[in-house]
């Protein structure tokens, strides 16, 4: 994710894409994120996470071998994982609901 120009943005929202790049790609992009918004703006994610599994969902052993089916390195998180790539990143420590077999995760770019 590539953006033009830097702090211009209140909110980037990134929806099922950490579960599809690996660790390296994952800090790329959250970079690219802390450097497209204004200082206070939000990060929001919506992803599959480990913890967050539910009934209804295939599960996390069995998404996680689709996930490593269909992508050339994506798996499944933690929560731990996330929130460090998070702060490492830029931002303040997100706030997670669960959502089902999915988490929504907010943070605020460091002023």
């Amino acid at each position: 994710l590539e953006f033009e120009g830097n702090n211009k943005f209140d909110l980037v929202l990134l929806a099922n894409v950490i579960h599809n790049e690996g660790p390296d790609d994952i800090a790329r992009i959250l970079h690219n994120c802390s450097s497209a918004l204004r200082p206070g703006g939000r990060l929001v994610i919506l992803d599959y996470l480990v913890e967050f599994s539910g009934t209804d969902a295939p599960g996390p052993i069995g998404f996680e071998m689709l996930v490593y089916l269909i992508t050339s390195c994506g798996t499944l998180y933690s929560y731990e994982d996330l929130v460090h790539m998070v702060t490492e990143a830029g931002f303040e420590t997100p706030e997670v609901k669960p959502l089902g077999s999915y988490c929504l995760m907010t943070a605020k770019k460091k002023l």
